[in-house]
């Protein structure tokens, strides 16, 4: 080969070579650079979860995942990630199975992390996955034997299998090691009407417990349920029905002194239960300050089927100067009760907050809301009206409310025989309530 030539082909390959390595540095670049974005979206989204921007925290981390997920991802992040996806709402529970997947990853990855392991039981439990729950909890009660959490959530998982036998054996075991107040005798009494035990073996352990914290009112309250119970059952004996009266007396001399979360709602229900509704509103009124999430929609439904709406909108009002994050429903039966006492135009900045919020409890609500004073009777679209109320019953099988406006659609719709049904259901679930507002 000529000298000329061979400068050529030299020439052509070292502009291949620097073309190559120069193509290549611009490839390693844009990955690094990549990289350098996923980390990035990753911090916005640690910081967005921090502040509760979960569609934000979801976006950020989830962004940090899909780029190493097979390069260095950690149990940290898939835990940030599950956090960040059982807060964003999907159809069909798909965020929570999201974050029980992205949660197991974290155990892969780093095992035996406390804090992931709890929430990732929480879930089980939520879903109903009781035999996956019970394979986790036996892992963390290995690494923690004795530990009351766990003992409470295996009789819980043991209940939702119906092994009252062992769940009520590990209920005792825990009132022992650790009492748990009312919560925990409550769910020892349970276990033992589940077991059907007689009067015979209830009683005495009734006894006891009045002896070991004295006659208090929440050991009245277990004593009138309980033995209220036990005469459903055996309707023959007259003597236990006069001892459930006397139990019932007892109660309620001393019901104001009942403030517990755990037992508010047994004193509204047994009250209920034996058609002293005027004493059982009258101690929801007593118990609005400083209520609880799950007691704040207790008052507002038991006001509403009191014919209360004045009180539901003192008490939203109160509980919102307080500055207390209210629930869906509670905004939604603030709604309706500022209608029926034709006061719509205080109605609109709940409306607003119903509408601006973006979980599907507030979706749902905003449906209902939306059907039910949205358009005159002849206007209504019916089927869509029930559409939507279903589906407010799959968020809340016990709102007496919403089965009752069910059977006022089945009703127009001339399906009296379901709408029949809808109204047993709602008289079931609320026996002091006569009729709508």
């Amino acid at each position: 080969m000529r000298a000329k030539q061979r400068n050529r082909l030299l020439i052509v390959l070292g502009v291949l070579i620097v073309g190559a390595a120069a193509a290549g540095g611009a490839y390693y670049w844009r990955q690094a650079q990549r990289d350098d974005d996923a980390s990035e979206s990753r911090e916005r989204g640690v910081v967005a979860l921090a502040g509760g921007d979960y569609a934000g925290a979801l976006n950020g981390i989830g962004a940090y995942l899909r780029r190493f997920e097979t390069r260095g991802a950690s149990g940290e992040d898939y835990y940030l990630y599950a956090r960040a996806i059982r807060h964003n709402e999907m159809p069909n529970g798909k965020h929570l199975a999201g974050a029980m997947g992205a949660l197991r990853k974290s155990l892969d990855l780093e095992p035996g992390r406390r804090e992931v392991q709890d929430e990732l039981l929480e879930l089980y439990t939520l879903t109903g996955y009781s035999t996956e729950a019970l394979a986790l909890l036996g892992e963390m009660e290995r690494a923690s034997p004795g530990d009351a959490k766990l003992m409470e959530a295996r009789v819980t998982l043991l209940e939702m299998q119906q092994d009252f036998a062992e769940a009520l054996t590990v209920s005792e075991q825990l009132n022992a090691l650790a009492p748990q107040g009312f919560a925990g005798q409550l769910r020892t009494l349970r276990l033992r009407v589940l077991l059907e035990q007689p009067a015979a073996e209830i009683e005495p352990w009734l006894d006891d417990l009045a002896q070991a914290q004295g006659d208090s009112a929440q050991v009245a309250l277990l004593r009138a349920s309980a033995l209220i119970e036990l005469s459903r059952r055996d309707a023959l004996d007259s003597g236990l029905r006069d001892r459930a009266k006397r139990a019932l007396d007892v109660l309620r001399t001393s019901k104001e002194e009942i403030t517990d979360p755990a037992a508010v709602p047994l004193v509204v229900q047994l009250l209920d239960g034996a058609g002293l509704f005027d004493e059982s509103l009258d101690y929801v009124l007593g118990v609005r300050e400083g209520a609880t999430a799950p007691i704040r929609l207790l008052i507002v439904r038991r006001l509403w089927h009191g014919r209360r709406a004045d009180a539901i909108a003192e008490a939203v009002e109160a509980w919102r100067k307080d500055g207390a994050e209210l629930e869906a429903e509670v905004l939604a039966m603030e709604i309706l009760a500022l209608h029926a006492l034709e006061r719509s135009d205080e109605a609109v900045p709940a409306q607003a907050e119903l509408a601006n919020r973006e979980d599907d409890g507030a979706r749902t609500w905003s449906a209902v809301l939306g059907h039910l004073l949205g358009a005159s009777p002849r206007e209504l679209d019916r089927r869509a009206a029930r559409e939507a109320i279903e589906a407010a019953i799959e968020r809340s099988r016990d709102s007496a409310m919403l089965h009752q406006a069910r059977g006022e659609m089945f009703a127009t719709l001339g399906e009296t025989h379901l709408a029949d049904e809808s109204w047993k259901i709602a008289a079931r679930l609320a026996p002091a309530w006569s009729a709508p507002l």
